[in-house]
């Protein structure tokens, strides 16, 4: 009999002896070079990456990487089997559909396939298809990573919700107009940043556009041989890779949709089931199949078994890296379905701490039965990863372990926007096992005295070590806090998750593409500062610069980075700096800047030709400029070096499961606007009825629908935002830019008002005006921009 071959079968369909592909059948392989493979299959092997096929003759045998084949085609019809598992089924609050999806894939070559498939498996190394033949019959198609420049799998998006009827399609059509409009660089732009044309050619080919608008741009240049088709081909592919935000995020920005609504349709669009986990009926031997560090780290749940099957709920089914983990982890097939990523999280913490041993279950009901204080630590002490993974979802940047006192259990609170919330007990008889669990997996200098001391949480999550700051702190009571840092997540790296305006974003990338400066980013602690400048770091750092992490910062550095060795005593910023300027250094990265001597080895280092990124913890962008010059920062020093500043407050973001959306009255917009004005013109700012009409007017080509009508959001309640009405942190910006009378006010001595109004009339947005167009979006409510502005 002829063992099977490890490759999988189309989703939701039965594993029998006439759906799997065994050994010695027939494929056909078309190699990267054009030539044609006809042979038997021998082997796949997803770890090696090679694929073993044999010819007519034994010696014929041939492995071939996967970098070597264009495809692999198993021609032979199988028949598609449906599942007999009753559970995946909408009685279980599961959508399941089973309709063949649309597929296109376009090779490096600029050849395309197309046709329907049966579903899709995405694996380490490429795509298996499913393509459909007559009926319900199909042969398996995979196509290597390495061989694929574009595919596209199911309908588009905004297809997907029109046949949905979640959304209309005019809806959609005005999105994906935006959408179009908010590229973050024209083609010009891309490439004259990557020195392909000279501003001068690129400004004759545009004059010639004028005269001839029915040509595109891209296709006057290589006319004019100012630049090749590969080039041009090169640069609007990058072009396109630049949009601002996808077609889902915006269609969630404007509110005509729910995160949920995304999830649904995009579930339909793979053809895998979408699975309510809060009516699912989770299976906790298959939840416990895997670890609760590697399922948070990689939002994964398995939820079910049926036969050798796992099916398990995930927030991105694409993830084939993380399917290909898991088949080699438990053994089973892995059959992913949708869920939504706080449902995931809320379950992993719902079935860790509900679903117990049997014989912990009946201690603790034996314990919850029995009277007085025989309650001990029996009961299953919480993981620290369950308020890590909490935290994370609600944007918060600190825990608090508040204990209080010996076995009076422990109060937990997260630090989010600037206030402390409430978010839970740790038990008197779960304290000494969670207190336990703590120092185990910290790493403090010297045993716990009665001395406050700063250690390290090293945590596994899936595979990667990650080390958070801890704080012990003794209260002189006998009580003691334990305050952890929760630092920024690497997978959110990017400007992409910085939520800045389309505006501030193409001007910040334009100032950090000086090749000298000082670029700050200000505003009180715990607003999000360190997040936005790695990305800055991020951008900067590449083929052609090299910069340098120097110092202690809040985040590992980033990958292909370096970071300066401090002293193991003492960190000597004046130093290591001039250490840099004469290694040939093209930047450096500071902590938050707060003495005069690192003042003024960051001001010589940028004087010396070279770009430094660093914060500081003034207010507002403005109040920057007074707080170097007060640290001894010299006037002309800060007028010559500094390109910008970019103040940053954290407003709370309105709950999208639960927000209620309205339509404004027309006194509530000009009182807006009233407020919006006055950021600018603070003296006339509420008596200028005629400013005011305007900019509502402009508000309304922008945020306004056909019919000029406005859909604002106010927060209600429900328990995934812990009935506060809102969930996670929204950053608001105001970008100052260094202009010429700003250079001379500074040179003149200006007090940091005049300092302020230059930098408004030279067109900052201001923080609050950032937050009111946030609002405008449907992002906020005027409560949490106010409070967040306020200093």
């Amino acid at each position: 009999m002829n063992s099977e071959i490890d490759l999988p079968v189309p989703p939701l369909c039965a594993v029998r002896p006439e759906t799997v592909i065994t050994k010695d059948e027939r494929v056909v392989l078309e190699l990267s070079d054009g030539r044609k493979l006809i042979g038997a299959l021998q082997s796949f092997d997803a770890d090696e990456g090679q694929i073993e096929v044999s010819g007519k003759t034994q010696d014929s045998t041939k492995t071939l990487g996967m970098h070597e084949i264009r495809l692999m085609h198993a021609p032979e019809p199988r028949l598609w089997l449906p599942d007999e598992d009753s559970l995946l089924s909408p009685s279980k609050g599961v959508k399941v559909t089973t309709e063949p999806l649309e597929f296109e894939i376009e090779f490096n070559d600029h050849s395309t396939i197309d046709g329907s498939t049966f579903g899709f498996r995405n694996g380490r190394h490429g795509i298996h298809l499913f393509p459909v033949l007559e009926g319900k019959r199909y042969t398996h198609l995979f196509v290597p990573n390495g061989a694929i420049a574009r595919h596209r799998i199911g309908k588009q998006l905004g297809q997907q919700l029109v046949k949905d009827r979640i959304l209309s399609e005019r809806d959609v059509a005005m999105v994906l107009l935006e959408q179009q409009e908010k590229r973050s660089e024209s083609l010009g732009d891309v490439l004259t940043r990557n020195a392909i044309i000279s501003p001068a050619a690129l400004e004759r080919a545009v004059k010639r556009q004028e005269r001839m608008p029915h040509m595109q741009l891209g296709e006057i240049l290589v006319e004019e041989r100012m630049i090749e088709r590969a080039e041009l081909d090169n640069a609007l592919a990058q072009q396109k890779q630049q949009r601002r935000k996808p077609l889902g995020e915006l269609l969630v920005a404007r509110g005509l949709v729910t995160a949920e609504d995304i999830q649904k349709s995009l579930a339909s669009k793979y053809g895998v089931p979408y699975v309510n986990l809060r009516e699912f009926p989770v299976d906790y031997v298959a939840a416990k199949s895997i670890g609760s560090s590697y399922a948070r780290c990689h939002t994964v749940l398995p939820v079910h078994r049926f036969g050798s099957k796992l099916v398990v709920a995930m927030d991105d089914p694409t993830k084939g890296e993380v399917i290909d983990a898991l088949h080699k982890q438990t053994g089973q097939i892995i059959e992913p379905v949708m869920a939504g990523r706080e449902d995931i999280l809320w379950a992993i913490d719902q079935y860790n701490r509900d679903h117990l041993e049997p014989k912990q279950k009946a201690q603790a009901a034996r314990q919850t039965r029995a009277p007085g204080p025989k309650l001990r630590s029996k009961t299953r002490a919480p993981e620290i990863m369950d308020f890590i993974s909490r935290a994370a979802g609600e944007g918060a940047s600190y825990i608090h372990f508040e204990c209080q006192g010996h076995n009076r259990g422990i109060n937990v609170s997260f630090r989010i926007a600037e206030r402390l919330e409430h978010r839970g007990n740790i038990t008197a008889s779960q304290q000494t096992a969670f207190l336990a669990q703590l120092k185990t997996q910290s790493r403090f200098p010297q045993a716990l005295a009665h001395v406050p001391q700063r250690g390290e949480l090293t945590l596994d999550l899936g595979g990667q070590t990650r080390t958070l700051p801890l704080h012990y702190l003794p209260c002189v009571d006998g009580r003691e806090d334990y305050v952890l840092h929760c630092l920024p997540d690497a997978s959110q790296d990017g400007f992409e998750h910085l939520d800045l305006s389309d505006e501030h974003l193409q001007r910040l990338i334009k100032l950090s593409d000086n090749r000298s400066g000082l670029i700050l980013v200000t505003g009180p602690r715990g607003q999000g500062k360190s997040t936005t400048l790695r990305a800055l770091f991020e951008h900067i750092n590449g083929d052609t610069r090299k910069a340098w992490m120097v110092g202690e910062h809040p985040f590992a550095p980033p990958p292909n980075t370096r970071q300066l060795r401090a002293d193991a005593h003492a960190f000597n910023a004046t130093t290591q700096l001039k250490q840099l300027a004469s290694a040939d250094a093209d930047a450096a990265f500071l902590p938050t800047v707060t003495d005069a001597a690192t003042t003024q080895a960051m001001m010589e280092f940028v004087l010396g030709g070279r770009l430094a990124l660093a914060s500081t913890l003034s207010p507002r962008a403005a109040d920057a400029l007074t707080t170097l010059l007060h640290l001894g920062a010299p006037a002309y020093a800060l007028a010559e070096g500094l390109r910008g500043v970019l103040g940053q407050r954290l407003a709370r973001r309105l709950c999208t499961h639960c927000k209620e959306r309205y339509h404004p009255a027309k006194d509530e917009l000009i009182a807006l606007a009233a407020e919006y004005h006055a950021e600018s013109a603070p003296r006339d700012g509420a008596h200028n009825p005629t400013v005011h009409e305007s900019i509502v007017a402009h508000w309304t080509e922008h945020y306004a629908d056909m019919n000029g009508a406005f859909t604002l959001y106010r927060r209600r309640a429900c328990p995934r935002c812990h009935h506060s009405g809102y969930s996670g942190r929204l950053p608001l910006h105001e970008l100052l830019e260094m202009t010429a009378p700003l250079r001379q006010a500074l040179l003149d001595g200006a007090t940091n008002q005049a300092l302020i109004t230059l930098a408004r009339q030279g067109g900052m947005k201001t923080l609050k005006q950032d937050g009111i167009e946030k609002l405008l979006q449907g992002q906020t409510d005027l409560a949490q921009v106010r409070a967040a502005c306020t200093d």
